[in-house]
Order: C-alpha cells, then structure tokens, then sequence
C-alpha cells in the first residue's frame, strides 16, 4: 500500500487553490479551480476578445516545447537560463488568467532560484509540464477546431 499526501498551495496573485497528490511516482496535478480564468484574462486586454484569442494562439505557438527547453537547461547545468523561462512563462500566464500554470511556473522558479535539490526540482519540473499540457490543451479546447495540435 502507498502513502499519498495531498499539497494545497495558494498562488499568491489570485488565490487559487491548486491539489497536488504525491505517490511513489512523483507529484499529479488535480486542478481544484479552473484551468483557465477566462475572465481575468479577457478583462486584461481590455475586454478585446479578438485580441485575447489572437495572444492565446501565440501561446501556443510559443510556449509548446517550454518545459523541454527548461529541462535541456537543467541538464546542461545552465540554472540561470532555466529559471529565467519559468519566470517568463509564469508572467505570461498569470497576464493571460492561467493561474494554475502560473503557480507551477513559480514554484519551479522558487525551486531554481533558493538551489533547492535537484530531486525537488525535477519534481516541481514534471508538475509544471503536467500544468502547461493542461493549459493547452484548455486553450486548444476553448479556440475550437481551427487551432492544430
């Protein structure tokens, strides 16, 4: 039998609670919010949903391969490169209302920035891949069949 621990952690910029259950596998990310605040990421540009839908395509012309480039980072021993992408994404995110990615994208940057273990750190790694997979996924979900996967 495993033990599984469940983690509630707020995000500091909107309070969003995000569920993570830690099993002999690593960490698994159960979103409690949603995924997207679609709201929060509209009234950001003004209401402009034409625009709020153009940014969201450039995301996901941008940010795919993210959690692959920061790993390569990782890997080559270039801590400061990776922790710039996570702070960059985690901004990004949270101006677009994807406040579960965007608290992933902090954690790692915590993780990175106070040279926490490297075990810790590709821990926070996996749930930030998990969290950027959700996301875009919602947003391919949310744009309809007009976006490719």
């Amino acid at each position: 039998m495993h033990a599984v621990i469940s983690i509630r952690c707020q995000t500091p910029w909107f309070g969003h609670r995000v569920d993570t259950v830690r099993g002999e596998t690593g960490y698994t990310m159960t979103p409690t919010a949603g995924i997207i605040d679609w709201d929060s990421g509209l009234m950001f540009v003004g209401d402009n949903a034409d625009l709020y839908q153009r940014m969201l395509r450039k995301f996901l012309d941008t940010y795919p391969g993210v959690a692959l480039e920061i790993a390569t980072y990782l890997s080559a021993g270039d801590n400061a490169s990776a922790q710039r992408s996570a702070h960059s994404i985690k901004g990004t995110a949270a101006t677009l209302g994807m406040n579960i990615l965007s608290a992933a994208a902090a954690s790692l940057e915590e993780s990175l920035r106070s040279h926490l273990p490297a075990e810790e750190s590709r821990e926070r790694l996996d749930l930030f891949a998990q969290s950027l997979d959700l996301t875009l996924q919602a947003i391919r979900g949310r744009l309809g069949d007009s976006v490719q996967a």
